[in-house]
């Protein structure tokens, strides 16, 4: 089975301290990392697509067995960002919309349909909170600070 790193991240940047504060996360931002050293996830600019590897204050790498996870998310390319969503995010309000994604939302669902994850209300989740389920089921990982 191949292999898919997902890459949990935070730049000193004012936005990425502000969704940490906001999400409750010592991460503002998860996406994958691919062969060709680009990253493929959801962002404020530009929703879902690859791009050049950002310029992080810490990070940390989690490779899981994942399947088809990479083809379908390369076929979400072109996906806007959903930023009633995130906003929404601290008052619990579901505030999701349909054809949009964050960046949690972008990966954990995709990881939860191909049964890397079961957990209910993907939509809901933290990057760190996707970061410990990973961990915690076995996942190898390595931390860059």
């Amino acid at each position: 089975m191949s292999t898919v790193t997902v890459r949990f991240s935070a730049q000193r940047a004012i936005i990425s301290q502000w969704i940490k504060w906001w999400t409750f996360s010592p991460f503002s931002h998860v996406e994958f990392l691919l062969s060709s050293g680009k990253t493929l996830g959801a962002r404020l600019i530009g929703g879902v697509k690859e791009r050049e590897i950002g310029d992080y204050s810490s990070y940390s790498d989690v490779t899981i067995e994942g399947g088809n996870v990479l083809e379908e998310a390369k076929g979400m390319v072109g996906t806007k960002y959903d930023l009633l969503s995130l906003l929404s995010f601290p008052f619990r309000i579901e505030a999701q919309e349909s054809k949009k994604v964050t960046c949690i939302e972008f990966v954990s669902e995709l990881l939860h349909r191909h049964g890397i994850i079961s957990v209910p209300n993907t939509h809901r989740l933290t990057p760190y909170q996707l970061y410990l389920i990973l961990i915690n089921i076995g996942w190898s990982r390595k931390i860059t600070a």
